[in-house]
């Protein structure tokens, strides 16, 4: 199989070189008008560069096309990049990946699960591991897909790639202002809207403001059967951002930026799958509904349903601020980026059933000789005195703090070489606490011995009343990193070459205790590592319509402190799978890229198609399992190989039909059995989670200028399919899942004038089941994230220039 898909990229990339080499020529000839908007990207930290003089694989997706689409949030344009997948719990609660590169899911109890792909807002960097922050895509210049590792540029987080969102910069000479207000409906859910305002104002010829303000109402399509809640998952978006450019002479410009928003969310879009076993029984196969519920109340019987005894509110909050500082000496360009980010989360989870099925079997060994899901001083024989188990939630708070400083320097000579060169120093803080308390445990605790079966009789330190569980996880990551990248033109080629040296050191502190924690734990620890991660290209432009390339990376991903794992309780356990010892801290892993690919110009500039063919060998990658003990363990044991190709092709034929196809196709498996006495998570050939095999998007947009009565129309269309994949490896923990394939049709016209824009959209148009996560470590049944379905409305935008 991996000498037939390198085949076919052999040849794809041989079919594209004739193409160009036949057909240009000609084209040129015919003296064609119609010539495609350039598209530059800032990708290699050099300045604009156009996309297809550059090698990597890299999209681009403009800005006004996702304001035109109505494209708020990651969800709205993922589809839109093959090769780029998540594992969504909903808004701000994604984690991502590229080309395959997966091996471990969102656990959200740990908020030290570092990303393999890495998320920037303009030169900032925000990732967040499983919680990537969704920031809202209005005035944005352009979003940059840039598919490989990225180790050398942008650092630890970018193993598999990076996406950059790239704000729209205060522009000196125009007063300019838009304002945009949005609604929709959804089937079978409630109704959306949204408003934004943008204001670029001019102070003098040498300084400008912009800013951006926004708030989006997103209503929710899935019904609470357990509540009789409809729609119970809408969310809330606010924020704004505010950018100042001043050039302070003709060789020195400032740039400072600081950006809010606040996400809150009722509820996440998860639906539960019917005629789950777990439906009405808890894991040790209890009947769940306590004596005041009814069977209707846990029982669903349609799509966009779940049963929540408590609703999984989500708020978000976070405060980006920067400053850019550009110096032009000579033939150098000296650029120094500060940056601080503080982000703080609420995160409610249902823990009813999970509580009950504990609670219910330390009752059943106790005198009441049954489950009973209840506590205080009650009754065995009566249940006078019980508390019943009704909701139990579990609440996560997190906060974390970044702050970052880089300094690079950029060559700006006339002959063959040049070069970019930096520092880059990050102090990221994060800590995460956990809060679990029920009504009634004290008292319970404090009953007869004979009525609490485990006979436990103490909080285990937690200075909480009736303290369930009661944690906290600090940790502190320090990391310093030298980079260079220079290239040296000889001819149609250019040699590039470079390197990134980092160092890095965690410290964690652990806290975890109260009743279920059945002990009062502390874990005290540090890890850290240096190394260093190159790469080298070598581009050929044999025209100026083409260009070849053929390059070799590394990626790498920092380790971290392990989540604490209770010797008392788990130490067999982790021998019998082949640990010595309670493990404390978890290596990096790192993967080798190994790409080829074309970039070419056809038909007189009228077409671009690029391609890409790569493989990337990942070992040791960072995965875990669930423990029968009742705590988790994080290791390095899988290696996993990753194949692909990926194609796109950007067409404008005529100057009113636009056309767009994106494909890629990929290979992520695990390579080779894991040692006998390793845990049993995965076997040779198991498909990497959130791997669809198949991506692939195609679009067009068609205008007519002055259509009627001076009206400019334009109709625009996109379908995008997803093919099947897993959401875990195939381990016997946990349930591995099939999230299904999808096909999602959506629809955009409108008619403009020079000041105004007035469109109609229908996204889903065949309501289509879009599976984008699952969820099976804390639910049972599992959740599985469902995507919104048919939805349609209207966008009006005002804009006014001035002098």
């Amino acid at each position: 199989m991996t000498l037939k898909l390198h085949r076919r990229g052999a040849c794809l990339l041989l079919s594209l070189a004739s193409l160009n080499c036949g057909i240009a020529t000609t084209t040129h000839a015919q003296g064609a008008d119609v010539v495609m908007e350039e598209i530059v990207v800032t990708a290699r930290k050099r300045g604009t560069e156009s996309i297809q003089d550059i090698g990597g694989s890299i999209q681009v997706l403009d800005g006004d096309a996702l304001a035109e689409t109505v494209s708020i949030g990651f969800a709205d344009y993922m589809r839109e990049v093959p090769g780029l997948s998540a594992n969504s719990s909903g808004t701000g609660q994604a984690q991502l990946s590229m080309r395959g590169i997966s091996a471990a899911r969102l656990n959200h109890a740990n908020p030290n699960i570092p990303s393999t792909v890495s998320l920037y807002f303009d030169e900032t960097p925000i990732s967040t591991s499983g919680f990537n922050p969704d920031s809202a895509l209005f005035d944005l210049n352009r979003v940059e897909v840039l598919r490989g590792p990225q180790g050398t540029l942008f650092g630890a987080s970018s193993m598999s790639g990076a996406i950059r969102l790239i704000p729209n910069d205060p522009v000196m000479d125009e007063l300019r202002a838009t304002a945009s207000v949005t609604g929709f409906g959804t089937e079978d859910g409630s109704g959306s809207y949204s408003g934004h305002g943008i204001l670029n104002l001019p102070v003098n010829d040498r300084f400008a403001l912009r800013g951006v303000a926004y708030n989006v109402s997103n209503g929710g399509y899935i019904d609470n059967i357990y509540t009789g809640e409809e729609d119970y998952n809408d969310e809330n978006i606010l924020g704004g951002r505010l950018t100042g450019l001043w050039d302070v002479t003709n060789s020195l410009s400032a740039k400072a930026m600081v950006m809010y928003q606040n996400l809150d969310a009722d509820g996440r879009p998860q639906e539960q799958r019917r005629n789950d076993p777990a439906e009405t029984t808890t894991g040790f196969g209890y009947d769940l509904a306590l004596p005041g519920e009814s069977l209707d109340q846990l029982i669903i019987t349609d799509e966009r349903q779940n049963v929540k005894f408590v609703d999984n509110e989500f708020e978000d909050e976070f405060v980006l601020a920067s400053l850019q500082l550009d110096l032009e000496v000579d033939r150098y360009s000296f650029t120094s980026i500060t940056s601080y980010f503080d982000r703080e989360m609420d995160n409610t989870l249902d823990d009813t059933r999970r509580t009950r099925n504990l609670l219910g079997l330390a009752n059943a060994l106790g005198a009441a000789g049954q489950p009973v899901f209840a506590l205080g001083d009650y009754d065995p024989v009566t249940l006078d005195g019980a508390i019943f188990l009704e909701q139990v939630d579990l609440e996560n708070k997190t906060r974390n703090e970044k702050f970052t400083q880089e300094l690079r320097v950029n060559s700006r000579f006339s002959g063959p070489f040049n070069f970019v060169a930096g520092l880059y120093f990050e102090d990221d803080s994060r800590q995460l606490d956990q809060v679990n308390d029920l009504d009634g445990l004290d008292a319970w605790i404090a009953s007869p011995a004979g009525l609490d079966g485990f006979a436990l009789g103490s909080t285990f330190g937690s200075p909480l009343e009736n303290a369930y569980f009661d944690g906290t996880f600090d940790v502190d990551t320090t990391q310093f990193a030298a980079f260079a990248e220079a290239s040296y033109e000889f001819g149609d080629y250019e040699l590039t070459a470079g390197g990134r040296f980092f160092d890095y050191e965690q410290e964690a502190f652990i806290r975890w205790q109260g009743w279920v924690e059945f002990s009062n734990d502390r874990l005290d620890e540090k890890t850290s590592e240096s190394g260093f991660n190159p790469m080298v290209e070598l581009a050929y432009r044999p025209s100026d319509d083409m260009t070849l390339y053929a390059k070799a990376a590394k990626g790498f991903r920092v380790g971290s402190v392990q989540q604490f794992i209770n010797p008392v309780f788990c130490a067999d356990e982790l021998a019998d799978l082949g640990f010595d010892g309670v493990p404390t801290t978890i290596d990096g892993d790192s993967l080798w890229n190994y790409e080829a690919g074309a970039k070419t110009t056809l038909f007189g500039g009228t077409t671009t198609a690029n391609i890409s063919v790569y493989q990337m060998d990942w070992e040791d990658a960072r995965t875990q399992t669930f423990l029968a003990c009742g705590w988790i363990v994080e290791f390095s044991i899988v290696d996993i190989v990753s194949r692909g190709v990926e194609l796109e092709i950007v067409s404008q034929p005529t100057d009113r039909l636009g056309l767009s196809f994106a494909a890629a196709y990929n290979q992520s498996e695990v390579d080779g059995d894991l040692d006998p006495s390793a845990p049993p998570i995965a076997s040779d050939g198991d498909e990497a989670p959130f791997a669809p095999e198949w991506a692939v998007n195609a679009g067009f947009r068609y205008e007519i200028a002055n259509a009627l009565r001076g009206l400019d129309w334009y109709l625009r269309g996109d379908v995008s399919y997803v093919s099947s994949q897993f959401n875990e490896l195939g381990t016997e923990q946990l349930e591995r899942i099939e999230l299904p394939s999808s096909t999602v049709l959506n629809l955009y016209t409108g008619m403009m004038r020079d000041n105004w824009e007035f469109g109609v959209f229908v996204r889903n148009l065949t309501d289509e089941r879009i599976v984008m996560g699952a969820d099976t470590d804390r639910q049972r049944p599992a959740q599985l994230t469902v995507g919104r379905p048919r939805n349609a409305g209207v966008q009006f935008t005002y804009n006014f220039a001035g002098d």
